[in-house]
């Protein structure tokens, strides 16, 4: 009876983990990532060089050390637009702007530091890389600030409405199908979706969701409709969205509806941003 009870104890110990492991792993798909090898003109890779990243999306900013095979890596960065710091004693600092981070991309950023000859320090300001080489997804990232302006019901299933390889069972005009969780296909496969919400399944039995995220409240959502990471559990269509956030700059967003007197069954809806 002691050896049942240890084994069961031990299974279901087992799943617990398993458990956490895959929640992990959800919670690490949401976010941005940047990677990189860090080395110096002749090829060498350089360990102990201090990265730092900055961006107005963050408060504060995220340092790394590169590892010994010259590697480093930044994890969970909300979406923006970044700049990394490579600096090590006896060699130029480096810097890299420019860098466009959305959710559930991982980009590669490669630094070379040269000798320090005299003190100045290596700003590149050109095209940093916009396209993920480590995924085999096929779909679209939408920002929140970009959602708004679209007249429909800002809501999961109008956003879905927008992404390639995504069939609607209905037509959204202006919002009449808000909150209705109108049905859905990717690439032909019906139900089996995966609706994640800052690192959180709120997926409603095979093909809805439990949780109504607005427009306005919404900082981006990836929506993967074929060939989802490993994370993803669902052969089907895959959104993940993120809320809001602070970052360095205080600001605000207010969001009005009103109904006008003068025309029955009207409604009419307003945005500001006020800093």
């Amino acid at each position: 009876m002691i050896r049942c009870l240890s084994a069961a104890g031990s299974i279901v110990l087992a799943s617990f983990f398993l458990f956490l492991l895959a929640d992990v792993a959800a919670a690490q798909v949401e976010q941005g990532r940047l990677v990189g090898t860090v080395k110096d003109a002749q090829g060498g890779v350089l360990p102990g060089v201090g990265v730092t990243a900055t961006s107005p999306a963050l408060i504060g900013q995220r340092t790394a050390i590169t590892e010994v095979d010259g590697r480093y890596l930044f994890t969970s960065l909300p979406s923006g637009t970044y700049a990394v710091r490579f600096e090590l004693a006896g060699f130029n600092p480096f810097v890299r702007e420019n860098i466009v981070v959305t959710q559930a991309t991982t980009l590669t950023i490669d630094a070379t530091l040269q000798v320090a000859a005299l003190s100045e320090t290596l700003t590149v300001t050109g095209e940093s890389p916009v396209v993920d080489t480590t995924t085999t997804k096929v779909g679209a990232t939408f920002s929140g600030q970009a959602l708004v302006g679209v007249p429909s019901s800002t809501d999961l299933w109008g956003n879905l409405a927008q992404t390639p390889g995504v069939r609607m069972q209905g037509y959204d005009v202006g919002g009449s199908h808000k909150s209705q969780q109108t049905g859905y296909d990717a690439f032909g496969i019906r139900g089996q979706v995966k609706v994640v919400f800052e690192g959180i399944d709120n997926t409603e039995g095979d093909g809805a969701a439990f949780f109504y995220s607005d427009y306005y409240a919404v900082n981006e959502v990836s929506v993967t409709a074929v060939g989802g990471d490993v994370e993803t559990s669902a052969p089907g269509a895959t959104s993940i969205q993120t809320s809001k956030s602070g970052g360095n700059r205080f600001s605000g967003l207010e969001h009005f509806t009103s109904e006008p007197t003068s025309s029955p069954g009207s409604t009419h809806s307003s945005a500001k941003t006020s800093s």
